[in-house]
């Protein structure tokens, strides 16, 4: 008998370490080597430029980039999360819910832990799609969806953040969609030394290059200001100025730089060097 009793605990410690362990994973995903790898090269390059096509207002393009990012791989949860995202800003802009509602519950099966800065939440249509994702998918890591929106919630129909409207069509090959809004198709020679996407000479006026891989948001003195690429250059008057880096999934970066006059400054980053 208490041999059948010690059984038993052995058994329930075992299932409940089980559980802790798969909990941890569900919600801490960590990037693995081989989630990041020259096949989905084209990919990230496709995500980075369907951001900056999103932040320029070209939502249709953006669409098909981010879709065709989808398509060409994303081996990691944390990018898999973000194209999934800007699909459903595009869609709720588009007053799209339910296509909306499915891209938020992807973002969350991409990553459990997924979630939304209080400024993506304050006036936008999509705020009460992902509050719905949040409370099926999002609550089971432990996290209220009040401790970072504080922000009133918007009816859909009579939000005014972004007055958009376009047909949505979903991708069933990679095209080159890209070079019609003016940007750079991504090479999918990962040896090519023009694979991180095509660099344009920099003006005499632009004092800042940038030389980021594969993309990231660029954040200067506090304010978002693109993406890079297809951003490359910048003119920043001479002084002292703040600028970050960041990729989902990776730690970001953060300079100082210190601009003088006739005095040029490169940036060079490379997000999946190890």
């Amino acid at each position: 008998m208490n041999a059948l009793l010690r059984w038993g605990a052995c058994c329930l410690c075992l299932c409940l370490g089980l559980g802790t362990a798969i909990a941890s994973v569900d919600c801490n995903e960590p990037s693995t080597p081989e989630a990041r790898n020259s096949d989905s090269s084209a990919g990230r390059q496709y995500l980075g430029q369907g951001i900056s096509l999103y932040e320029t207002r070209k939502l249709e393009l953006a669409e098909k980039a981010l879709q065709a990012s989808l398509f060409a791989g994303l081996a990691d949860g944390r990018e898999r999360s973000t194209a999934h995202k800007y699909l459903a800003f595009i869609y709720c802009t588009n007053r799209e819910w339910t296509r909306c509602d499915t891209a938020f519950n992807a973002a969350f099966d991409a990553r459990p832990s997924f979630t939304l800065e209080a400024y993506e939440l304050q006036n936008t249509p999509w705020r009460d799609a992902y509050a719905k994702a949040y409370s099926q998918r999002g609550a089971k890591c432990g996290r209220s969806f009040a401790s970072f929106s504080n922000s009133q919630g918007s009816s859909p129909g009579n939000s005014n953040a972004l007055t958009f409207s376009l047909n949505s069509t979903v991708i069933t090959a990679i095209t080159p969609l890209l070079a019609v809004a003016g940007y750079p198709t991504p090479s999918f020679d990962p040896t090519s030394p023009m694979a991180l996407g095509v660099r344009r000479p920099m003006r005499s006026e632009n004092n800042i290059l940038l030389r980021v891989s594969p993309w990231a948001h660029v954040t200067l003195n506090g304010k978002r200001v693109g993406v890079t690429p297809p951003l490359t250059e910048l003119k920043l008057p001479p002084g002292s100025h703040n600028i970050e880096l960041s990729n989902p999934g990776f730690d970001t970066v953060r300079k100082t730089l210190k601009v003088e006059p006739d005095q040029p400054i490169t940036i060079t980053h490379d997000f999946d060097a190890r």
